[in-house]
């Protein structure tokens, strides 16, 4: 039985940054924008990958479902997530909808504001503009006092866990992917290894090694070593072994024609369809859930 549907969820380099000229607004997610927007980033470039598939083979159609946010935090990715799927299922059986996941920067947290709805701080930013004076001072004294490496890297992890086994526990098959880490040191273009390692800013590097692993182990009281293993095991069997950053750093030397404002080209998005496509689909079989 092949897939009837793919689930996409991230923030901007899963939703695109992509503004429609054309249209009276400045909000990347507005829903007049999607027709836009969508077609140019890699959920629908995979979409289209697998549908020549299907169509050679005579198999049907897929669907793409890609709900995710430009801006997102992983809270947003993991409670979209949950909803979604729990619909989707009701209108096609588990084995029949694949989901992949690409996680955004750690140090991005939701806040349910004032009762009508959740706001994202950006804390690695170091200066967010924020709804009224209280909450930039709220902002101020989360920065100083509550932002650091323990609190987002433990919580990363717990949530990859729980969206892995929530996923698991439906018959749902899923891959993971990093599409890159977020730093105040040097910007998002900066060497990993400059900003961890050489420069000892601390925090989660976009591209797992040993010395990521290092990194969480020599963190005081930052995870049991228990959950740390079973974190490797999910890492180990669902994770894409390159972040896209990384993946377009890879293949394209000329920064302005793999970014365009810290974001990946169109070109890139192609790119990294193809490079899914093979990674979680072609070679290990998963196109047909039989």
């Amino acid at each position: 039985m092949s897939y009837k549907i793919i689930y996409c969820d991230g923030d901007s380099w899963t939703a695109g940054d992509i503004l429609d000229p054309l249209l009276d607004t400045t909000y990347i997610n507005h829903p007049d924008n999607d027709a836009y927007r969508l077609p140019k980033v890699w959920p629908h470039k995979l979409g289209d990958e697998i549908r020549t598939l299907y169509n050679f083979l005579g198999v049907g159609d897929i669907n793409i479902v890609n709900k995710s946010v430009a801006g997102s935090s992983n809270d947003g990715i993991v409670r979209r997530t949950i909803n979604n799927v729990l619909r989707l299922i009701k209108e096609v059986n588990p084995d029949e909808l694949y989901v992949i996941i690409g996680w955004s920067s750690p140090e991005r947290r939701d806040f349910y504001y004032n009762n009508r709805h959740w706001e994202t701080l950006y804390p690695a930013e170091l200066f967010q503009t924020q709804l009224n004076d209280e909450v930039q001072e709220f902002y101020k004294i989360y920065v100083k006092y509550f932002w650091n490496e323990e609190e987002y890297s433990n919580r990363y992890i717990e949530q990859v866990l729980l969206l892995h086994n929530f996923l698991k526990a439906l018959g749902i098959k899923h891959s993971f992917f990093n599409a890159f880490y977020e730093s105040s040191s040097g910007g998002n273009f900066k060497s990993l290894y400059d900003k961890y390692y050489k420069e000892n800013v601390r925090g989660i590097p976009d591209q797992f090694s040993e010395e990521y692993y290092d990194e969480l182990s020599n963190s005081s009281g930052i995870i049991d070593d228990v959950i740390l293993d079973e974190y490797k095991k999910i890492y180990n069997d669902h994770y894409i072994k390159i972040s896209f950053k990384s993946f377009c750093d890879k293949i394209e030397s000329t920064r302005h024609k793999r970014f365009d404002k810290n974001h990946p080209v169109e070109r890139m998005h192609t790119e990294w369809a193809k490079y899914l496509h093979k990674q979680i689909f072609s070679p290990k079989g998963y196109l047909y859930n039989d």
